[in-house]
């Protein structure tokens, strides 16, 4: 252990920059060995200020059993990637993987991280209607009008690059706030569109706060369509005005005396399949949720296009959708999603998934905001 101590603490020292595992190690012949594990955790350490025992730092107390559990966790996450990313360099995967910030959590633990998320979703889509209604009665296109749009949505769309998206700052890892964030991106994408509004990042924290009422619970639950129910009656402020501190405070008006970034919406809706979101998406972004943590991959994907036949449809997770499109070196159809975890998660905080065939349950969960100018 001794010797562990001093390969973290010389690696710390000298520093060094997050390990590129989607572009290394394609060889599978080319094995770490014990020092090359220990080196990496320390680069991981380092790049994610981790600290693991309650009395000091992880580099300063290799000895700790929280240390030699997340270094256990952390080969066997590593040891998944370069395994993938080897397939993938044969042709086996169209998507490559990367250490992040879940390198030291467990299948389990990160199975637990979802489950508040994973039960209010379930609870959702049971309250869902049966047929494409809205909180707002006659806001919005029903099913057989949205597949009327589908005949003339463009073959590809990105949001992101026709600048009606906010920047992707959040992460949300420490807080179970992702239905906040995707119900807040959504807002400001559908005012960026229709109204012209620059797509600022609108006050995640403001729906974490004072969404209550509606049902939604901080950081322990939450889901948009009790965010957008709040939102009918309330503008939002801007994240500068009102910003994000991952934790649940008071409902209140800023300190600024500042006025809302945007009035309150309309309604909302849902798309009641992947034909009828595509038809929306053509129109403006749109919330979904995915299961991910039936397939380890998923939460430590780079880049390329997810597809894994194992992702289950226990939905989990709330994603912002921002395109869809073709890709020629896999010859899939593919959407762009937009994740709450920061950017230095997938392709800087976007990935693409695979379309058409329900990956990972997507179509069972999407819905949008309204506005009277687009319905």
């Amino acid at each position: 252990m001794k010797q562990l101590l001093r390969v973290l603490l010389g690696a710390v020292l000298l520093g060094g920059a997050l390990l590129a595992c989607a572009a290394q190690d394609a060889d599978p012949s080319n094995q770490l060995q014990e020092a090359d594990f220990q080196n990496e955790f320390a680069r991981f350490i380092r790049t994610f200020n981790r600290t693991y025992d309650a009395a000091g730092s992880a580099s300063a107390r290799g000895g700790s059993s929280e240390f030699n559990t997340r270094y256990s966790v952390f080969k066997t996450n590593l040891q998944l990637i370069r395994a993938h990313n080897a397939a993938a360099a044969r042709g086996e995967h169209t998507y490559t993987l990367a250490v992040n910030q879940f390198a030291d959590v467990s299948d389990e633990e990160y199975r637990q991280q979802r489950a508040a998320s994973r039960a209010r979703i379930r609870e959702s889509l049971r309250n869902r209607p049966r047929t494409n209604e809205t909180a707002t009665p006659g806001a919005g296109a029903d099913a057989a009008a949205s597949r009327s749009l589908l005949q003339t949505a463009p073959t590809a769309i990105d949001w992101v690059t026709a600048g009606r998206v906010p920047v992707p700052l959040w992460d949300t890892v420490t807080c179970g706030g992702d239905y906040a964030v995707q119900s807040s991106d959504a807002v400001a994408s559908l005012f960026a569109v229709v109204g012209g509004y620059t797509p600022v990042p609108l006050s995640a924290q403001q729906i974490l706060d004072c969404s209550g009422p509606q049902g939604n619970g901080g950081c322990s639950w939450g889901t948009p369509d009790a965010a957008f129910d709040y939102l009918r009656g309330s503008g939002m402020y801007s994240d500068l005005e009102y910003p994000w501190v991952a934790s649940q405070w008071t409902c209140r008006q800023p300190a600024s005396g500042a006025l809302p970034e945007v009035p309150p919406i309309l309604g909302f809706m849902w798309a009641p399949d992947e034909a009828a979101l595509q038809a929306r998406l053509a129109l403006q972004p749109v919330v979904v949720a995915l299961s991910t943590d039936a397939v380890p991959a998923f939460r430590f994907y780079y880049e390329g296009v997810f597809s894994d036949a194992q992702c289950g449809e226990e939905l989990d997770m709330l994603m912002l959708v921002v395109g869809y499109g073709h890709d020629a070196a896999s010859g899939k159809d593919f959407w762009r999603l937009k994740n709450h975890w920061a950017t230095i998660w997938g392709d800087g905080g976007y990935m693409r998934i695979e379309r058409g065939i329900g990956m990972c349950g997507f179509g069972m969960y999407s819905i949008y905001p309204t506005h009277a100018n687009l319905q």
